[in-house]
């Protein structure tokens, strides 16, 4: 009996020891299941962005690389555009471009040796909360030349090329899988009230130019683990501005959107008409399957609660 007893105490004891290797094992499996760190910011505060969003967060690199395939693919095209443009013009009035076609050569070898200017291209900044990144746009101060930084496009027109390029192809040309949403911001600043209120005093102005007297405008706000700027204090700097303008807030089928992004890393916002931000409030691969009418009732209802909460 004693040996029997002894055994059986042997064999809790060594129960006991396999049950705190379980415990062991299962910190370090839950270790392993963090996925690291985001993805930090690199170089200084863009002046233009786009964010992004991923079906999941583990899927945001993958997200943003379909992002960046997307974008670079239609800046490239527009270059290309500007470029072969640019040539027709210098060309003689009798049709010999002999000087011209031997001075495109000589840029088309810069480039293949590496000299002489890059071309500007869309890139990833930084990862601002799982699941969401930041794409850096070039603009005129992005170390381009001036005169080409100006003909560069906005990221809202970069966005807008890439819906109107999904639903005229419907996806064929190349799938996405990882890419839900992408929201332009032609203007970036830092996430603190006085900067925000400068870049609205600023910007807006030039943005409502050709905005008559009696259009109606929509904020789309969004604010992601930052508390420095509200919804209220956007609307306030806004309305600082517009009121003066003759223009008026509306909620309903509204001639002109402004989207505003506040996260820990920046603040940025765009305007744009009524009609491109209904274009662009679907995700990619409902766009690409032709499925957008989905997201219309949960559009609907979303601007139902902002109307009863502006009331």
């Amino acid at each position: 009996r004693k040996r029997k007893w002894g055994d059986g105490a042997g064999k809790g004891e060594k129960g006991q020891g396999k049950g705190k290797k379980k415990q062991k094992g299962h910190e370090k499996g839950s270790g392993k299941g963090s996925k690291g760190p985001r993805r930090r910011a690199s170089g200084p505060l863009p002046r233009r962005a786009i964010v992004v969003s991923s079906t999941t967060p583990p899927m945001c690199p993958k997200a943003t690389r379909e992002a960046l395939e997307l974008l670079n693919s239609v800046l490239e095209e527009q270059q290309a555009s500007t470029k072969e443009a640019s040539t027709a013009a210098v060309q003689d009035a009798n049709g010999a471009a002999t000087a011209s076609a031997g001075a495109l050569l000589e840029t088309e070898l810069q480039e293949l040796r590496g000299e002489g200017t890059q071309a500007p291209r869309v890139s990833f900044y930084c990862e601002v909360t799982r699941g969401i990144a930041i794409l850096s746009c070039p603009g005129p101060d992005s170390g381009t030349d001036s005169a080409d930084g100006a003909k560069l496009p906005t990221p809202s027109q970069l966005v807008a090329q890439v819906f109107a390029g999904r639903r005229a192809h419907g996806g064929h040309d190349r799938a996405i899988r990882y890419l839900v949403r992408m929201w332009p911001m032609d203007v970036v600043c830092l996430p603190h009230p006085k900067n925000f209120k400068a870049a609205v005093a600023e910007t807006i102005p030039r943005a409502f130019e050709g905005a008559k007297k009696g259009d109606t405008w929509y904020l789309a706000f969004k604010s992601r683990a930052m508390n420095t700027i509200t919804r209220e204090n956007a609307l306030e700097a806004f309305k600082e501005v517009l009121v003066p303008l003759g223009l008026d807030l509306s909620v309903c089928d509204a001639d002109y959107m402004i989207q505003v992004e506040v996260n820990p890393v920046m603040c940025g916002f765009s305007v744009l008409s009524g009609a491109a931000a209904a274009s662009q409030e679907a995700p990619l691969h409902l766009v690409d399957s032709g499925d957008e009418g989905a997201v219309d009732d949960e559009d609907s209802d979303d601007e139902e609660e902002d109307c009863q909460e502006d009331e």
